[in-house]
């Protein structure tokens, strides 16, 4: 907005002249803009009404049209040790059950270790264990069918046999407060149980150190049945020999993984070793020449040579030996000791000569036969000792395993399993929650649960008096005629209070005497009071005790709405026979018949008014004409940027016309001023 002087030379207020002369168009803006507002404040109202609408519509009234919204049904169980809840498909009559079986989830809790152990203790540390760190162990963890190996050390600490645990498909934590380890299933159920068995004496040591070897002789007897004879030395079982050899086969092709992996590393470190000693050899070949004159290349000597020129010089140089025996230490530690023979060269050559041997005939026995079969028979061994041990956790106690088992029930005889504790059986949602003692029956008495088709008739009535006592209040609301709603200028000279008041007296009263209003209500209480033909006869509503009150005893808007004889919540009809109930026990079908065909006449009657379309005025699902109220808003939008067009043009009119005065006023002052100046000069002389 352009910064106006004015008055300067008149004197006039000028602003506050130019306001009063644009007063009438301004007007027009707000006129517009209130009647912009009102329409804003009718679309809110119907659109509040329409969702009340589409609840009834969609919730209880949509359920109410089919006959299966009446088979209720419920069921009384005669023991807590079981829940029942009852579907629409539950059979009516009494039932046995008996539980058997609970589910359970795998659990271990390990023995109370020693109070110095933490989950940074290594296993070799731990009480009983007999490791040492370089000690290799073993064991498998099969959870829920799928197996994974663990492999560890003496030197691993109790935190990373939980982590390999965790990986392994179980729930893992080690206590250090109560000193045990603790495991379960992630699953409930037989098949989400888990065992640990070791494959390694080692291994079973370390479970037992750690208080977590479920000692479960049959966990061992497969592999201890290949080997006849009680040591593993005997000769292999003739109907397990296939398992023998399989066992054979996959340690063979695991050595022979192995030591082809090794020749790579062996020949990447030759490589290694061999480039670091070119690179050193001409380092101190430019040496010899440069400090002593010697030239290695006119001598022919060869990188001996140089090194040991340069060890009679006494460079400190540390020597080719060395560095080889530092690669061959790495090599002793990955490969075992002795492995490396005499150097990198010969271990090479040595994997080369095995590897070859074994291309040429992969039942090799001089190597890898020899050794896998030696492998499997120590296992097998082990596994015959392992069956003869008792106990558990090297003696100590406090251990406690519970295995994962199903849920097992007896439903009139018949034999049910489950996961978990509950059965969905015919229409019956069973949770067992105790086993029955020996001999003891559960009942279940499934009968139509009239309770249940009450209520829902019930919540049908609320949600329809919810929905006419509103459009009643807004029908019939007091008149605001002289109320409109208040411009800017008028907000500012009342209180928040004061203004609130105002625009609640507007929006109460914005639906008032609407005839679509009308129309809508009109024709859903007409549904409600129509007839509906039940075996060849007429019934009404007031026939189940279902009625409206009299007019001197309704509440304000209420006039209209239904209420239900006997009902308990309702002060005005607690006292009265309870037909609806009467009728429900005693004759469900014609409540079924007639409620049935009552839902649809008023579903029907909402579905034609809610569905019917106008490309102009109405969208589906609406009650009212929301695109004639969007389109008419859209409207005064335009409407009210036009008028403000004509305000700020008429606005800068008027600045114009009086800027011009003040221009005019001003020269005329300043001719007055040269005039005076001019008389008094004349006055002087």
């Amino acid at each position: 907005m352009p910064i106006r002087l004015t008055g300067m030379n008149s004197g006039l207020d000028t602003d506050r002249i130019i306001q009063e002369l644009v007063r009438g168009q301004r007007a027009k803006v707000d006129i517009i803009k209130k009647n912009q507002v009102s329409n804003q404040w009718k679309q809110d109202a119907w659109k509040e009404l329409n969702t009340k609408a589409l609840k009834l519509f969609n919730g209880t009234l949509g359920k109410m049209r089919f006959t299966d919204a009446y088979a209720k049904k419920t069921s009384k169980v005669s023991s807590s040790k079981a829940t029942v809840v009852t579907g629409e498909n539950a059979v009516k009559g009494i039932q046995e059950l008996r539980i058997t079986n609970l589910a359970k989830t795998g659990y271990l809790t390990g023995a109370k270790l020693d109070k110095s152990v933490t989950s940074d203790t290594k296993l070799s540390q731990l009480a009983g264990s007999g490791l040492i760190d370089a000690d290799n162990l073993s064991f498998t963890v099969n959870v829920g069918g799928k197996e994974k190996q663990i492999n560890l050390s003496g030197g691993s600490t109790i935190q990373n046999v939980v982590s390999q645990f965790r990986d392994a498909g179980l729930n893992a934590n080690f206590d250090a407060n109560n000193g045990r380890l603790f495991i379960s299933s992630q699953t409930i159920g037989e098949a989400g149980d888990f065992k640990i068995t070791a494959n390694n004496e080692n291994g079973f040591k370390a479970l037992t150190a750690m208080g977590i070897n479920d000692h479960d002789p049959s966990q061992y007897a497969s592999l201890a049945g290949i080997i006849d004879g009680p040591d593993g030395t005997g000769p292999v079982n003739a109907a397990r020999q296939s398992d023998f050899d399989a066992l054979v086969a996959a340690d063979i092709a695991s050595r022979v993984a192995i030591d082809r992996q090794g020749l790579t590393n062996v020949t990447n470190n030759l490589n290694e070793v061999n480039d670091k000693i070119a690179a050193k050899a001409a380092e101190y070949k430019q040496y010899l020449l440069d400090e002593h004159s010697i030239d290695a290349d006119a001598l022919g000597w060869t990188t001996d040579d140089i090194f040991a020129e340069m060890d009679l010089i006494g460079s400190g140089y540390q020597g080719y030996d060395y560095d080889l025996a530092a690669y061959n230490s790495d090599m002793e530690y990955i490969y075992g000791v002795g492995r490396a023979g005499g150097g990198l060269e010969d271990f090479a050559a040595s994997l080369t000569t095995l590897l070859n041997d074994y291309d040429t005939d992969p039942a090799n026995e001089t190597h890898y036969s020899s050794l896998a079969e030696t492998k499997v028979r120590d296992d097998i061994n082990f596994a015959k000792e392992a069956m003869l041990m008792s106990g558990s956790a090297g003696g100590d106690t406090g251990m406690n395993r519970i295995k994962g088992e199903d849920a097992r029930i007896e439903l009139n005889g018949a034999v049910f399993t489950n996961n978990n504790n509950t059965f969905n059986i015919n229409g019956l949602t069973i949770t067992a929650n105790q086993v029955t003692e020996p001999g003891e029956t559960i009942t279940i008495a499934t009968e139509d649960d009239t309770d249940g088709i009450y209520n829902m008739i019930k919540d049908f009535i609320k949600e329809y008096n919810i929905l006419i006592n509103e459009m009643d209040r807004l029908y019939n609301a007091p008149t605001a005629r002289d109320y409109k709603p208040l411009s800017e200028e008028e907000k500012d000279a009342m209180s928040e209070r004061e203004i609130d008041e105002w625009e609640k007296k507007i929006k109460d009263s914005i639906l008032r005497r609407d005839s679509s209003l009308l129309n809508i209500s009109s024709s859903m209480k007409k549904a409600m009071l129509d007839p509906v033909t039940v075996g060849g006869k007429d019934m009404y509503l007031n026939q189940f005790g279902i009625e409206a009150l009299s007019f001197f005893l309704a509440p304000a808007n209420e006039k209209n709405a239904l209420f239900i004889d006997g009902d308990p919540d309702s002060a005005h009809t607690s006292n009265k026979a309870d037909k609806l109930k009467e009728w429900i026990a005693n004759d469900p079908s014609t409540v079924t018949e007639f409620f049935t065909g009552l839902s649809k006449n008023l579903y029907d009657n909402m579905n034609k008014i809610l569905m019917e379309r106008d490309s102009q005025f109405k969208s589906a699902m609406h009650l009212y004409n929301d695109k004639q109220l969007k389109t008419e808003h859209d409207k005064m939008t335009a409407a009210i940027t036009k008028q403000e067009a004509r305000l700020i043009a008429l606005e800068d009119k008027y600045y114009k016309q009086f800027t011009a005065m003040e221009v005019a006023m001003a020269k005329m002052q300043s001719g007055q001023s040269a005039i005076s100046g001019l008389l008094g000069m004349q006055m002087q002389r």
